[in-house]
């Protein structure tokens, strides 16, 4: 992937943003949602913009890409970050 602007990146940051805030019942494509948290991951942009806007971020990725430790085992670290957000937003 050719490296994005920031309105792009922004972009693809409030889509997952979107799904985040509607999604308390995971009515959503898996596949989709990972690639998209894949894009954003590959760009301090992208991260720094998701830290500033889901209260729930910063401390879920430092500990899954950080410090190594992700809270879903059985799951690779995106798919166990995405998890971790949703289940603090919604339990």
């Amino acid at each position: 992937m050719n490296h994005p602007n920031k309105t792009q990146i922004y972009d693809k940051c409030d889509e997952l943003l979107h799904w985040f805030s509607c999604n308390h019942k995971l009515n959503c494509t898996a596949e989709d949602v990972e690639e998209l948290t894949d894009e954003i991951l590959q760009f301090k942009e992208g991260i720094e913009y998701m830290k500033q806007n889901n209260e729930f971020f910063e401390k879920v990725y430092i500990s899954h890409f950080e410090t190594n430790d992700k809270t879903f085992i059985k799951m690779n670290k995106t798919q166990s970050l995405i998890t971790s957000i949703l289940m603090h937003m919604w339990h």
